[in-house]
């Protein structure tokens, strides 16, 4: 005979839905695992890759970097392949790097203001989960700090969606509670069952699933262009559009041209004063230049400026000419760029007789400077348009002699020889495109001779000076970059 009461008084007790509990926390343990075993609960892998913008984005890398990092989201190393052209490109990527997405950044310098555009692409099919576009004027740093404040509230959840591809998810399945009902109902209904009992707790977290041994979070393997399936044509379509486009890629340009016109002061003076009266002219003259940069940061550059339409105390014909060339050393930083020259140079001033036979009797002799020429200088950007720059140089000049009615010949100073010489420029330019800007700036050049006079030389004077000032507006063109 059964001992319970209540089963003595002939009413049945309501059976425990035991096999229910066990349904219910098969379901949690389910939801809690997904599809692939700990993928729920491990971290989040993201490559960060640079389609375009070269050195500007690496500010940008860094403070993308930092804020997934704080939230917890590995960073893997930079990839070392081609950047992949389409989706298909994308996924195998990720199935070789291993990450669940990247962060592909395009940094554009070409407008009065910086930009990047910021793109989440999920590495299971390769597709866009989201982009944002952020802009700053100033330096690189400034539009690096405009992405640090604005992109994780921004693309939080476009971050949240990569880590599976499409048809495939690591979300919890939904649970059919009807279907669980009814095979709750076709259980066994025993008798003399304890009171229900209290609902299963949930299931632990599992733990993330480690990582192969042969394998860093923070180090990507090496891709090859070819496992990215990169084809040659679309190879070919991207390095079209770099050389279209040098600004946005960050390349420094391949050659530089210039044009300016000059309006120039000569003076030549002696020393004493009283020796003879100083000589000045007003010279305008036409100057240009070219550097060319078969390689990244070493160069050659061929210079010069003329004018054959001068006339000296309004009645001798007056030519000038100036040759400079040289090699040149330049340095991309952050604020703007330093340069080294060095080279020769060929500065000639003469006037001839106007068929008085009177030409000799003045106080200018012709010069011919020759020599080698050394120097440094820097430019700077103060906005994204506007820059200045400033140079100097030394001019070892190596000889005085030529003309007619040179400084060396018996007419002036037999004896003379060169000294130290130098040259400055200050200018400032404004960028009116990716390829050209206009430029104003103003030029010094100054040469000091010793005459060593003899007693029977016309002007008894030590030393003369021979010095040459300009201001000048231009235009300047690149090809290659910007």
């Amino acid at each position: 005979m059964s001992t319970n009461p209540r089963s003595q008084t002939g009413v049945r007790q309501r059976p425990a839905l035991f096999p229910l509990h066990w349904l219910l926390a098969a379901a949690v343990l389910t939801g809690a695992v997904g599809g692939v075993p700990g993928a729920a609960w491990a971290a989040k892998r993201l490559a960060i890759v640079t389609s375009e913008g070269g050195a500007s984005a690496a500010p940008v890398r860094a403070q993308i970097t930092k804020a997934l990092k704080k939230n917890k989201i590995k960073v893997v190393g930079k990839p070392k392949a081609a950047v992949p052209s389409d989706d298909e490109s994308w996924a195998a990527l990720g199935r070789k790097l291993k990450v669940d997405g990247f962060v592909v950044l395009g940094v554009d310098s070409s407008g009065r203001k910086r930009s990047v555009e910021v793109t989440i692409r999920n590495a299971g099919d390769g597709a866009t989960a989201g982009s944002e576009t952020f802009r700053a004027k100033g330096p690189p740093k400034k539009l690096a700090a405009v992405v640090g404040k604005g992109f994780w509230p921004k693309l939080k959840g476009a971050i949240d969606q990569v880590g599976a591809t499409k048809g495939q998810s690591t979300a919890m399945p939904v649970r059919d509670l009807a279907r669980e009902e009814q095979l709750a109902a076709t259980q066994p209904k025993p008798w003399g069952s304890e009171p229900e009992p209290s609902p299963a707790p949930p299931a632990p977290p599992l733990p993330p699933a480690p990582l192969p041994p042969e394998q860093s979070p923070d180090i990507a393997p090496e891709v090859t262009q070819q496992e990215t399936a990169v084809t040659p044509v679309a190879q070919k379509e991207r390095q079209k559009k770099a050389d279209q486009e040098g600004v946005k890629a960050g390349r420094l340009p391949a050659l530089i041209l210039t044009v300016a016109p000059h309006l120039m002061s000569r003076s030549f003076s002696y020393t004493p004063t009283s020796a003879a009266p100083t000589t000045t002219m007003a010279m305008p003259t036409i100057a240009g230049d070219a550097t060319l940069f078969p390689v990244s940061n070493l160069g050659v550059s061929l210079g010069g400026e003329f004018a054959s339409w001068l006339k000296y105390l309004n009645r001798y014909p007056t030519i000038t000419t100036e040759l400079r060339a040289s090699l040149i050393y330049r340095m991309q930083l952050s604020f703007g760029q330093l340069f080294a020259h060095a080279g020769g140079f060929r500065h000639f001033t003469a006037a001839q007789d106007d068929g008085t036979r009177t030409r000799g009797d003045q106080a200018l002799p012709d010069v011919v400077y020759t020599g080698a020429r050394m120097g440094a200088g820097a430019r700077f950007w103060l906005t994204d348009a506007i820059s200045a720059g400033v140079a100097a140089s030394y001019r070892l000049t190596t000889s005085v002699a030529g003309g007619t009615y040179g400084l060396t010949t018996k007419v002036y100073f037999p004896n003379a020889v060169p000294g130290p010489g130098l040259d400055g420029t200050l200018a400032i330019a404004m960028r009116l495109s990716s390829i050209l800007e206009i430029q104003a700036g103003a030029d010094v050049r100054r040469y000091l001779i010793a005459t060593r006079p003899t007693a029977g030389t016309p002007i008894n004077a030590a030393y003369a000076v021979d010095q040459y000032v300009s201001a000048w507006v231009g235009l300047a063109g690149v090809v290659g970059g910007n």
